[in-house]
């Protein structure tokens, strides 16, 4: 009957003792620390964004293959860069010495998906360089001297660059999706109001 209690009593000291080391400064700092290397990854990912909407739009107002292969090439080396600011990122992120097992938990999980995403923009940019390839090709023949074998090889290829275009938007809006929910998860652990917009 006394163990009863005792394990009760062992239990609530247990419970404040959590609740004091999930409010200790430490825990406070580890959860500025986790939060502030994911927030550098999103103003990379927001920047990128912005960039790639300029991309887009000049892909729209190219109307020949001479004019919108260099684009495809720009864009594939802007997403070269964008890979590099990303896997920086996902490296501070790494280097982070957390205790607490929680957001250990959540380092790694964050970390995982920025690796998937860094990998779909590397195909990404590498459909791209591909279809700019094509396209390049294309503008460098004369019309009289292309051959109904060119024409269909190359329309070919401008299809499936197409399709892993699609396939990696695809695979990256549910990575990013992942991403969003992982930093809810982490905001409501540290009792943190989500950034405005997400």
């Amino acid at each position: 009957m006394a163990f009863r209690y005792l394990r009760a009593a062992i239990a609530t000291v247990g419970s404040a003792i959590a609740l004091f080391l999930a409010a200790s400064p430490s825990n406070a700092n580890q959860c500025d620390n986790l939060i502030g290397a994911i927030n550098q990854g999103i103003e990379v990912m927001e920047g990128f964004e912005a960039e790639s909407k300029s991309f887009e739009a000049a892909a729209i107002r190219a109307k020949t293959p001479d004019t919108l292969a260099p684009i495809m090439n720009e864009f594939a080396s802007a997403l070269d860069r964008f890979n590099g600011s990303l896997v920086g990122t996902s490296k501070t992120l790494g280097a982070l010495n957390l205790s607490d097992d929680s957001l250990a938990e959540f380092q790694q999980q964050y970390s995982t998906e920025m690796q998937t995403l860094s990998g779909l923009f590397g195909q990404l940019a590498q459909s791209l360089r591909d279809m700019g390839t094509v396209l390049s090709a294309i503008a460098d023949t004369p019309p009289d001297q292309i051959t109904p074998t060119q024409a269909q090889q190359w329309q070919a290829d401008v299809k499936k660059a197409e399709a892993d275009v699609a396939a990696v938007e695809q695979d990256s809006k549910t990575t990013t999706t992942t991403m969003d929910k992982i930093a809810d998860d982490i905001n409501a652990y540290c009792d943190r109001e989500p950034p405005k917009g997400s």
